[in-house]
């Protein structure tokens, strides 16, 4: 072994170091988990696939609550009530998953038209909020120049929509300015207060190719 060859060695002490790291993160994630395996169901769709001889399974992360096998569950925004027949993640059938997992599942007597990508799965007492108009907060990411009646895409959880600022003048805003706007939509879509719903609450807006800014939801008009 050369010279080099015991430099590249770890040391116990880097080895402990990193293994404290790796229990910090782990118990961070139990933590983040435990928080939100308390609140409402929340699963946004990524994608729906058509599977033979189960039908249409769609796909997605769980941000909130707990999914499990016979659980009644709405879908919005079309307002389809049904049940889980099936779920499984990494070629695994579970009975149940938690926040932070990535499933595939199938619903009961479900159609093309009743679940899509952007679409929500929420508890049926409390159902995902779909809206047409927020007021948030907008942080922006680049020098840019906002205008009367300005239109840009809004990207949140899974879902895409063009959408309007309503209340904005003709101002250059500096990168890492903040403001609150009013954001109406091209049609309503599933989206939370970023107080409630963290991962459903929060998005990127961008223009002519550029992310330029991010903002978070403070209040919902639905």
């Amino acid at each position: 072994m050369g010279f080099l060859d015991f430099l590249k060695r770890e040391s116990p002490q880097e080895r402990y170091i990193k293994e404290a790291e790796e229990q910090r993160r782990r118990l961070e994630l139990e933590k983040k988990i435990a928080k939100y395996k308390g609140q409402p169901l929340r699963l946004p769709i990524q994608d729906v696939y058509k599977i033979m001889g189960v039908g249409l399974v769609p796909v997605g992360r769980i941000e909130s609550g707990v999914l499990y096998v016979g659980q009644e569950v709405i879908v919005m925004p079309s307002g389809v009530q049904t049940k889980v027949k099936m779920i499984e993640a990494h070629h695994q059938s579970l009975q149940q998953a938690v926040p932070g997992d990535n499933v595939g599942f199938s619903l009961e007597n479900i159609s093309k038209g009743d679940v899509g990508t952007g679409y929500v799965v929420g508890d049926v007492e409390h159902p995902p909020t779909v809206a047409s108009k927020i007021r948030a907060r907008v942080t922006f990411l680049h020098d840019f120049e906002m205008h009367p009646g300005l239109s840009s895409k809004l990207f949140c959880h899974t879902v895409r929509v063009d959408c309007v600022f309503e209340d904005c003048g003709s101002e250059a805003m500096m990168k890492g300015q903040s403001r609150e706007y009013t954001i109406s939509f091209k049609h309503p879509i599933c989206i939370e207060k970023a107080s409630e719903f963290e991962n459903l609450g929060k998005f990127a807006l961008r223009d002519k190719g550029l992310t330029f800014a991010w903002g978070e939801v403070l209040d919902i008009s639905k």
